[in-house]
């Protein structure tokens, strides 16, 4: 295998104004293919400042750009590195942020979204801001590549680390692409190299919080900032970190994907519906709609029941007085809550979703069962064994099914559209 570096994807040259107007102006943000740049209108945490988790509801608007959606769809976020830390990268790189550069693209093999960077002219500084993801995960590929670029003795380091167990212990750290390249300073590829070994950053998907007909003109969505420790101390996601930081006014680069779920096409059907935490998210938009379709559109709509799923009532039980409007307007026919953290049962018991599932067997043996409803998964993927046999135990319970059949019963629940899951 040749030691010596690919031909780099683009080629990058600073761009002389030539006494040209406007020949050397940078777009003040890129708006990727597929995407729009919409306006934020609201970026309000959720739990009381002294709680240790950090919640959004993050609403941004789309009355000013195409961005149409239905229930249960779906939004991209494309997330920017902060600035701070891209001060650090363009300095460890020797770059100047701030001159206008003109690309070309020379892999027809590139994204869309690299090529888009060659039909206007950009600069490093948003270059590192808004495209590399140099603060994202590195692959074991990624230090085998960068090896090509190092000195003999940090080249061979670099391949350890790609084929051995080393990689696992960074991986353990939480390191990112740009921590690899201090740890490795003989290795300093050109911004055209860059582009070869970085990947692009990709949108990230959040569940659409509310209805179109309900609250016309926002796309809301209840966003957790997410944060993990590592034996490198506490990390925060780039995309959520980048959230964490943006203010009403500021436009953030939004894609529309089509949701997974299937709803009852007689808005008479009962749905039952499981949140877990911002898994909440989905389920608020659903009762939303029959909110709408009860109190605007005057039809008659079916039960819904929501089992709420989260750590504390203070703190994470959100959209409380939402909650109580839709039981008064006789959409939310029940709501029944899990706090696993809290006292009486906290410590030493936790109490979860399908606890609460066993707890009400007759309610569900009903609706589900005998009635024909749709039932809702919405949460982290490891309560979902959980769920599916809190769920199946209660058919067996009120006669739905026998216990031989439960399977066959919940295989057909699922063939039939009438149990739809999101979990991450």
């Amino acid at each position: 295998e040749s030691s010596t570096p690919p031909e780099p994807p683009f080629s990058v040259r600073e761009v002389c104004p030539d006494g040209h107007p406007g020949l050397n102006s940078v777009p003040s943000q890129l708006c990727p293919p597929g995407a729009a740049l919409a306006r934020i209108v609201e970026n309000r945490r959720l739990p009381p400042s002294d709680y240790e988790r950090d919640i959004r509801h993050f609403v941004i608007d789309n009355t000013e750009v195409d961005l149409p959606f239905n229930l249960g769809d779906a939004v991209g976020l494309y997330p920017q590195n902060l600035p701070e830390d891209v001060e650090e990268a363009l300095a460890w790189f020797n770059l100047q942020g701030d001159k206008p550069l003109s690309l070309t693209c020379m892999d027809e093999t590139a994204s869309a979204r690299l090529m888009a960077l060659a039909k206007q002219h950009t600069s490093a500084r948003q270059i590192f801001t808004e495209v590399l993801d140099i603060f994202g995960k590195p692959s074991r590929s990624f230090c085998k590549a960068l090896a090509k670029f190092a000195s003999a003795s940090d080249a061979a380091e670099l391949k350890d680390i790609a084929e051995g167990a080393r990689f696992k212990e960074l991986q353990d750290l939480s390191v990112s692409f740009f921590d690899i390249f201090k740890m490795f300073p003989s290795a300093k590829p050109s911004l055209e190299y860059l582009f070869g070994l970085l990947p692009a950053m990709k949108w990230r998907l959040y569940s659409i919080a509310n209805s179109a007909d309900y609250t016309p003109g926002v796309i809301e969505l209840t966003v957790v900032i997410n944060q993990w420790p590592s034996k490198g101390g506490l990390k925060t996601g780039t995309s959520t970190k980048y959230i964490q930081k943006l203010k009403v006014g500021d436009k953030i680069a939004a894609t529309m994907t089509n949701g997974t779920f299937t709803f009852p096409k007689d808005d008479r059907t009962p749905m039952v519906m499981t949140g877990l935490g911002t898994g909440i998210a989905p389920i608020r938009s659903f009762v939303q709609d029959r909110m709408y379709k009860k109190t605007v559109l005057k039809k008659e709509v079916g039960p819904m029941v929501v089992f709420y799923g989260c750590r504390h009532e203070r703190e994470e039980f959100f959209y409380k007085e939402e909650w109580e409007l839709y039981k008064k307007e006789g959409v939310l026919t029940t709501l029944i809550n899990a706090f696993s953290h809290d006292k009486p049962h906290y410590p030493p018991k936790m109490i979860f979703v399908n606890q609460r599932m066993e707890e009400n067997t007759r309610l569900l043996g009903d609706l589900l069962g005998k009635q024909g409803g749709y039932f809702y998964m919405c949460g982290l993927a490891v309560a979902v064994p959980g769920i599916d046999k809190a769920l199946k135990g209660a058919m067996v319970a009120e006669g739905v099914c026998t216990k031989q059949g439960e399977d066959a019963w919940m295989a057909k629940m699922k063939e039939s559209g009438r149990y739809s899951q999101e979990s991450y």
